[in-house]
């Protein structure tokens, strides 16, 4: 007899969608295996994840490796069982949207940039590091439907990846107290990590003062770089949503979100949406929405990964092409529609289109 692991989907299949669903072929029998032996049968027939319209394999490699995928919630309990799969570790990455009075200079933006860099504020006596313009982190404008000029600032919390004054990290691979956290449980797929009890509490606690850590790196960048900003919402779609989900790479809340972003790519346009209706997802009641399109593959074939490389591999033809970096294997956005279909599905409402009017360097 199969096993049927949970996967409720709405992603197009597209060939990273594929990929992303045989990363959670060895993914959710780990972490199944690993609560029916740390919690019970009960608790293991809890494990889901659903898939957005964006649903893609991760361009984090560590990420990819253990399975787990970008654009999706993944839940493993009610929100009351002290037990949390180790190395998913949210990065506590979001998008800030705020509302800009006058258009800025594309010069004086990148000058402000470029000072900011070089002496970067505090949080709570952190120093921001400036990760926007790393892989799909950015700084743009665009301007509304409606005639409004809005910021979008997406980046994440590499701050707080390994030890720091408040504690662990929320990187397993960089954390040295999280390591020691963990409990590791033998399943059918190898060895799956784990944090059990009082441990799991304290990932959790940790992880919403890194997620308000996050918003709060988002305004003061954003007020730094722009006088007259408003912000209009400030959402991590990396982020722990109770004790036992955890939003990998969408827009999710126990209430209705407004003017989250829904992002395409560069050169594209932009949308802000209203989430209006809620989900039914293991025992919760949630707010669900994309946070992107989704990649599609830009070589054809089988693509997957090989554990022995830690490389990439593309199969075509009996031919084998492998690659570093996900970057080398997917190319352009999916047509939005993908997106905005679900969002509409969902009973959501586009608030604005957005068109870009400027598209900050990485720097």
């Amino acid at each position: 007899m199969t096993e049927r692991f949970h996967i409720l989907s709405e992603f197009a299949q597209g060939s990273s969608s594929r990929l992303a669903l045989r990363q959670l072929s060895s993914s959710l029998p780990r972490l199944t295996d690993g609560m029916k032996q740390l919690s019970g049968a009960e608790a293991a027939e809890s494990v889901h994840f659903y898939a957005m319209a964006d649903f893609s394999t991760s361009l984090n490699g560590f990420r990819a490796r253990m399975g787990h995928p970008i654009g999706g919630i993944l839940t493993w309990g009610d929100g009351t069982v002290p037990v949390m799969p180790a190395g998913i570790g949210p990065n506590h990455c979001g998008m800030l949207v705020a509302e800009v009075g006058r258009l800025p200079d594309e010069k004086d933006l990148q000058e402000r940039m470029s000072r900011m860099k070089e002496n970067m504020p505090k949080v709570d006596g952190m120093v921001l590091q400036w990760d926007l313009g790393r892989k799909n982190h950015f700084l743009n404008v665009y301007r509304s439907d409606s005639g409004r000029l809005r910021v979008i600032m997406h980046c994440s919390l590499p701050e707080a990846r390994a030890d720091n004054r408040w504690g662990f990290g929320h990187g397993l691979t960089e954390s040295h107290i999280l390591q020691q956290m963990t409990t590791r449980v033998a399943t059918r797929v190898g060895t799956g990590e784990f944090f059990v009890g009082d441990e799991a509490l304290r990932v959790r606690d940790q992880s919403a003062l890194y997620e308000s850590l996050a918003r709060r790196k988002r305004e003061v960048l954003c007020n730094a770089l722009f006088d007259d900003a408003v912000v209009l919402s400030n959402v991590n779609h990396m982020r722990m949503l109770d004790l036992n989900a955890i939003q990998l790479g969408c827009n999710a809340a126990f209430h209705p979100l407004r003017n989250v972003p829904l992002m395409v790519g560069p050169g594209r346009d932009a949308y802000l949406v209203d989430m209006a209706e809620p989900v039914a997802l293991c025992e919760r009641s949630v707010f669900l929405a994309p946070h992107g399109t989704g990649a599609r593959a830009t070589v054809p074939g089988d693509v997957g990964f090989d554990p022995d490389s830690c490389r990439h591999v593309v199969r075509h033809e009996g031919r084998q092409q492998y690659f570093d970096q996900l970057e080398e294997v997917f190319g352009d956005y999916n047509d939005p529609r993908h997106a905005l279909a679900q969002v509409a599905r969902s009973g959501h409402h586009l608030r604005e289109t957005l068109s870009p009017v400027i598209e900050t360097k990485p720097m």
